[in-house]
C-alpha cells in the first residue's frame, strides 16, 4: 500500500534457541527476550578444501552444500544456498552454473535490497542488490527420503523480508513435523525487483535508450526469482531428502500474493516464464492475501519518475547499474512514497488477474485458504503516525472511506455510478452483517475493510476455484495477538508466530498453551503438505465446497463449522464481480484525500 505517510511495517515475529528435546517455548519475558536475541551475525559461506561431513553434505547440481546439525533439537539446516544468479540490476535472475565444488551452508545469505525498519530484522542483515537469491533448507535428522517439501514465501508489503529474519527460522516446524521439509526463499523486492524501466516520452521513446529485451522483465524481476527458486528446488531437492513432486508452495501476506501470483502464472496458456508441465508445484496454502495486490503499468510509471527526479544525472540504465549500492539504498530509504507491488504487465502477469484465476487455474491444483479473523486491525498499528497525525484520520474513518470508495462515493477514478448487480449485491453484503450481529455502522465498515483489504478476497478466490475442481479447503485464523498488541485481537500476521512456533517474549509470550496450538495448527499445514488434505485426528475437514466447510481455529478450539459466512462471502463474490475497482485495493492516498472531504 502506498502514501507518502505511510512506510510498510511487517510486524517481526521472533525466534530464539532451545535447549531441550522437551521443547515447551522459547523466551517467556520481554527482558530474557532482549537479553539473549539479536540479528544473526553475518559471515561469507565458503567454499571448502579437504575434508568434511558427509551426513551433512547435499550435493546438488551447482556444487555440495554442507549444513549443520542443532544437536537439540536433532534437525540439519542448510543456509544462504544459492538458488540463482543476476547478471546485472534489473536483470532476470538465470539459474545457476554447475559446480562440482563444496561449500559452507552454515550462514544466512545477504537480505535483499530493502529500508532498514526497526521492526523488520531482515533489514537489518547486510543487503544486497545482486548477491540476494538463497534459500535455506531445514529438515528432521531421521534418514527419511521422500519426505513432503514445503516451500515458505515471506511477506512484508513486496518491500521488506528475508530468511535472516527469526520468524522463518524452521527448526521447531521440523521438530514437531520430522515427515515434511522447510524450505524458505528469498526475493528482490520493490525498487530492484519490481520497477517499470519501458516507459516512453510523449513522442514514444523509451525515455532509457538502453533499455531492450533484457530489462522487459524488470517489472516482475522479484516474481521470476521466486519461479528460480522453485526450479532449483525441484532439480535438488532429493539430495535433502526430499519428494520433487510433492512441493506445496505456502506464503503469508505478499507471500500469499506470490503464491496466488505463481498459481495464476502457471495456470494461464498466455503466460511462458512457468509451465504447467514443468510440474513445480502441487498444493498451495494461501494466508491472508489475493490477486488484488499488483500495480498497474500506469502507477508503476510513479516510482520510476520519482527516482529520475532525484538522479538528474541519470540518462540509461547503465547509468543506474553504475551508481553505487549505497545511493540506491540510501534513496530507498527515504522514499517509502513510492511502492510498486507485482506489475500487471501483460507480459509476466496477466493485464486482468481476476479473469486469469477464474478461467484458467489447473484443476489438479489443491488449495488451502484463508485468513485472520480480524485482519484490518493491523493497520492501527502500521497507520499509528498517520492517525496520530490528524484527527480525521481516525482507524473507523478509514474504514469508512474505504467502504465508500469502492461504491463509487469519491472523485476522480472513484467517481463512478455502480451498476445495479453491485448495488444489489452491496445490500445483500450488509444484510448478511446485520444477520450476524453487526450491526453498528462502524463496525460494518471495520468488516469490510477486513474483507477488503484481505479476508474476503481469500475466500473470494477459494469459491472461484471451487467451480472448477472443488479441491479447497478454507480456515479462519482466531488466535488473538498477546502482550503489546493485545488489542488488535487475530489481526494480520499473528499467525506467523504459530506456523513456525516461532514466539518473541512480546507480542506473544510463547506460554505452553500457545505452543501447543501452534503445534496443532503445524499439524494442519503438515497434513496438508502429505497428501493434500488437512485433516487431523481432531478435525475431520471437508472441502469448502461442501456448505461453506471451513475450519475455525481459536485460542479455545479447533473446529470445523458449516455454511461459514456463507451468505456474507456470496454476497462480497458477487460485489467484486460486478465492481472493476474492488479487484485492485484503494492507495492509501485515495483514502486519505477522501477522508479530507468529510464534514
Amino acid at each position: 500500500m502506498k502514501n507518502k505517510f505511510l512506510s510498510i511495517i511487517v510486524l517481526t515475529l521472533l525466534i530464539g534457541g532451545c535447549s531441550s528435546n522437551s521443547i515447551k517455548s522459547i523466551y517467556h519475558t520481554q527482558a530474557e527476550w532482549n537479553a539473549r536475541y539479536k540479528v544473526p551475525e553475518y559471515h561469507e559461506n565458503e567454499e571448502i578444501i579437504g575434508e568434511y561431513d558427509k551426513s551433512l553434505a547435499a550435493k546438488c547440481k551447482n556444487g555440495t552444500f554442507v549444513g549443520t546439525l542443532n544437536k537439540d533439537l536433532n534437525v540439519k539446516s542448510w543456509k544462504g544456498v544459492p538458488f540463482a544468479k543476476i547478471p546485472n540490476r534489473f536483470e532476470r535472475s538465470v539459474a545457476p552454473g554447475d559446480s562440482d565444488k563444496v561449500y559452507q551452508a552454515f550462514y544466512f545469505g545477504k537480505s535483499a535490497m530493502q529500508a532498514w525498519s526497526e521492526s523488520e530484522k531482515a533489514s537489518q542483515y547486510p543487503q544486497s542488490d545482486i548477491d540476494c537469491l538463497s534459500l535455506c533448507v531445514y529438515t528432521s535428522n531421521n534418514n527419511k527420503t521422500n519426505k513432503p517439501v514445503l516451500v515458505y514465501i515471506h511477506g512484508g508489503g513486496w518491500v521488506n523480508g528475508g530468511s535472516s529474519d527469526p520468524i522463518y527460522e524452521g527448526s521447531l516446524f521440523s521438530y514437531y513435523n520430522p515427515d515434511v521439509i522447510v524450505v524458505d526463499i528469498q526475493y528482490r523486492l520493490n525498487f530492484m525487483g519490481m520497477i517499470n524501466l519501458g516507459i516512453k516520452d510523449e513522442y514514444g521513446e523509451y525515455i532509457f535508450s538502453d533499455y531492450g529485451e533484457k530489462f522487459k522483465n524488470s517489472t516482475n524481476n522479484g516474481l521470476l526469482d521466486q519461479v528460480q527458486a522453485l526450479k532449483w528446488i525441484k532439480k535438488n531437492i532429493s539430495s535433502f531428502g526430499g519428494d520433487s513432486n510433492n512441493i506445496t508452495i505456502c506464503g503469508e501476506s505478499a507471500g500469499c500474493g506470490s503464491v496466488f501470483c505463481l498459481l495464476t502464472m502457471e495456470s494461464d496458456p498466455n503466460c511462458h516464464y512457468l509451465e504447467k508441465e514443468d510440474n513445480l508445484f502441487q498444493k498451495v496454502i494461501a494466508m491472508s492475501g489475493g490477486i488484488n495486490q499488483g500495480t498497474t503499468l500506469k502507477a508503476s510509471e510513479a516510482l520510476t519518475y520519482a527516482f529520475l527526479e532525484d538522479h538528474p544525472n541519470v540518462h540509461t540504465i547503465k547509468d543506474i547499474q553504475d551508481l553505487p549500492f549505497e545511493d540506491l539504498y540510501e534513496w530507498r530509504c527515504k522514499n517509502s512514497l513510492y511502492i510498486n507491488y507485482y506489475i500487471l504487465d501483460g507480459e509476466v502477469i496477466p493485464l486482468d488477474m481476476f479473469n486469469s484465476f477464474n478461467n484458467y487455474v489447473d484443476p489438479d491444483i489443491t488449495l488451502l485458504t484463508g485468513s485472520t479473523s480480524n485482519e484490518f486491525a493491523y493497520y492501527k498499528l502500521v497507520m499509528k503516525p498517520v492517525i496520530d497525525s490528524n484527527p480525521k484520520y481516525s482507524f473507523d474513518n478509514m474504514c469508512r472511506s474505504m467502504f465508500e470508495l469502492v461504491c463509487g462515493m469519491g472523485e476522480g477514478e472513484y467517481d463512478f455510478t455502480p451498476i445495479e448487480e453491485f448495488i444489489e449485491a452491496a445490500n445483500d453484503y450488509i444484510k448478511a452483517l446485520n444477520d450476524s450481529g453487526f450491526t453498528d455502522d462502524n463496525e460494518k465498515m471495520k468488516q469490510f475493510a477486513n474483507d477488503y483489504s484481505l479476508q474476503g478476497f481469500n475466500y473470494y478466490l477459494g469459491l472461484k476455484d471451487i467451480a472448477r475442481n472443488g479441491n479447497v479447503y478454507a480456515y479462519t485464523f482466531d488466535i488473538p495477538y498477546d502482550g503489546s498488541c493485545r488489542d488488535l485481537g487475530a489481526a494480520h500476521a499473528v499467525d506467523c508466530y504459530y506456523t513456525f512456533g516461532n514466539f518473541d517474549g512480546n507480542n506473544g509470550e510463547g506460554t505452553n498453551a500457545q505452543v501447543e496450538m501452534s503445534r496443532k495448527w503445524q499439524e494442519i499445514i503438515s497434513n496438508f503438505c502429505k497428501n493434500g488434505n488437512p485433516s487431523t485426528s481432531d478435525l475431520d475437514w471437508k472441502k469448502y465446497s461442501e456448505n461453506y466447510t471451513c475450519a475455525y481455529i481459536g485460542a479455545d478450539k479447533f473446529e470445523i463449522r458449516a455454511n461459514w459466512n456463507k451468505d456474507r462471502y456470496d454476497a462480497f463474490t458477487r460485489m467484486v464481480d460486478s465492481n472493476e475497482k474492488l479487484k485492485y485495493v484503494a492507495p492509501w492516498t485515495s483514502i486519505l484525500g477522501h477522508i479530507d472531504h468529510f464534514k
